[in-house]
């Protein structure tokens, strides 16, 4: 397994501890005070965002870090008080990149995840991109949030034994949807009770911070 510095968890993250550990050498700690403080920043924010963004609701590995990448960039930058960096035009048309078993936690991998969203973004615009991930939210994804309030929320379901099943989307989907004129936006999704499906915290999501609610 190779390094990770930190990862989601249902109502948790987890951080390595590396990233709080100060570079040795006066020039070196002194060169890579600002970059760390970017790095442990943008770190908290992408593990955040995985509660909503692949915990809830369900996407392939190439998409939900796509996702949370762009947006621990972009709410970097506001957190951190510079200007939204801006997502330059595609070379060319929005491409699915699948990630390859095994090799999933890797630099590559992850930039491949971020050039998918950024192709995407730089052809229909931030703005539009940001309308159309919030409507698939709204339709798809809000009713089941709304359910399990209504049931008592996720840990009265946990001691009943019973469990939500969340909405999936495939990457060629996802790309797809957010790709159309907004006139398909639709999914196939089930969110009956079971009792074979893992339990997720979709309580946790209910959330006005969630960017795209």
């Amino acid at each position: 397994m190779p390094y990770i510095s930190g990862m989601e968890h249902h109502g948790c993250i987890f951080l390595n501890e590396d990233i709080y550990r100060t570079p040795s050498g006066k020039g070196a700690a002194k060169r890579n005070a600002e970059a760390q403080k970017v790095a442990q920043t943008e770190l908290i924010i992408h593990e955040i965002i995985h509660h909503w963004i692949g915990n809830a609701l369900g996407l392939p590995f190439a998409i939900k870090e796509g996702i949370c990448l762009l947006l621990e960039q972009c709410l970097g930058d506001v957190l951190l008080g510079k200007p939204m960096r801006k997502i330059a035009p595609p070379a060319g048309a929005a491409v699915a990149h699948k990630t390859e078993e095994g090799k999933e936690f890797t630099g590559h991998s992850y930039q491949l995840a971020l050039a998918s969203l950024q192709g995407l973004i730089g052809t229909v615009g931030f703005a539009t991109f940001r309308a159309r991930v919030r409507g698939l939210l709204s339709t798809h994804l809000h009713p089941v949030l709304q359910e399990v309030e209504e049931e008592g929320g996720m840990e009265v379901l946990r001691l009943r034994g019973t469990y939500v099943r969340m909405p999936y989307l495939s990457t060629e989907a996802f790309l797809s949807l957010l790709a159309a004129d907004g006139k398909e936006n639709r999914l196939t999704h089930t969110h009956k009770h079971t009792h074979t499906h893992n339990s997720i915290l979709a309580w946790l999501l209910c959330t006005r911070y969630a960017p795209f609610r």
